[in-house]
């Protein structure tokens, strides 16, 4: 990750950070260390109820949760609870409320939290299935979850980590410290704060803002980078044009774009482009750098003050 500071980003630093989901009630005091801790555990289920139902909302704390659509799925999340004490076991639920068409789902610790020393958790890991054509929404805080075959996907993430797949439609994606892996989907729209995303096989339109994290693309359609801080973005085989609002310090690298590359403004940071099959243009550029090759069309670049 490139690590020159920028301010340009720093409005979008404290909205993520304000826009985060908060973390359950649940504690795990170290992530991954789950599995390997399980003083108390039970089993833990819920058929879903899913009639009428038009979508599914997900709030997901420390817990893991793998949710996979597919026809004539019936609904169901199996798994496990595990804690520190039997207090904390008795506390871990899943539950379902139904609103209106759409049905929310949480993955909760109704257990009461006081001061506490030493090594204290308590997290679900749960899998299951619902049927396709539903359109999920994620809030997820430090935990992990894994989509599959999904309708559509509107994500909040925290600290955690989200791998989401063949997706049918849209994905919109508000990450925070996280990593998020993309693998294939319709469009999608994020906004990075310090995390992390790969995303591959994106048949729409991509659009992007980030602070200090890491973009890796390849295959998409359109792509625009409304903003870049610090963070550094690269994308493969963009098919389509790709615009550029303004970049900080971060670097932008493309490789085989379709269309015409257009940066608006470029301060600190650096624009590499390797084959482009239109024009690339570069309104204002500071202290930062433009490079190229194989531009079908024309290049047009600011002349050094």
């Amino acid at each position: 990750m490139n690590l020159r500071r920028t301010t340009a980003l720093a409005p979008l630093a404290l909205l993520l950070g304000a826009c985060s989901p908060p973390p359950a009630a649940s504690t795990n005091v170290a992530s991954g260390d789950g599995p390997a801790q399980c003083q108390h555990n039970d089993t833990r289920q819920l058929t879903l109820q899913l009639d009428g139902i038009k979508a599914i909302s997900l709030e997901v704390g420390p817990d893991t949760l793998v949710l996979n659509a597919r026809d004539g799925a019936d609904g169901q999340l199996r798994g496990r609870a595990c804690a520190s004490s039997a207090d904390q076991l008795a506390g871990l639920q899943v539950t379902q409320q139904r609103q209106g068409d759409t049905l929310v789902v949480r993955l909760e610790n109704t257990a009461k939290r006081g001061i506490s020393l030493g090594n204290h958790y308590a997290w679900l890991d749960l899998s299951g299935s619902i049927p396709t054509g539903i359109p999920v929404s994620l809030a997820l805080g430090s935990g992990d979850v894994r989509l599959d075959g999904v309708a559509a996907l509107d994500a909040k993430v925290g600290s955690g980590d989200l791998e989401a797949s063949k997706v049918a439609g849209a994905v919109k994606l508000i990450l925070g410290s996280g990593d998020a892996h993309i693998n294939q989907a319709a469009s999608l729209d994020a906004t990075v704060g310090s995390g992390d995303i790969k995303a591959s096989t994106v048949s729409g339109d991509v659009s992007l803002t980030i602070g200090s994290g890491d973009v890796e693309l390849g295959q998409t359609g359109a792509l625009a980078i409304q903003a870049l801080g610090s963070g550094d973005v690269s994308a493969d085989q963009v098919n389509g044009d790709v615009r550029i609002g303004s970049v900080g310090s971060g670097d932008i690298t493309l490789e085989r774009v379709s269309g015409s590359v257009q940066a608006q403004t470029i301060a600190s940071g650096s624009l590499t482009v390797n084959q482009a099959g239109g024009d690339l243009r570069v309104s204002t550029l500071g202290s930062g750098d433009v490079q190229h090759r194989n531009i079908a069309g024309t290049v047009q670049l600011p002349r050094n003050p």
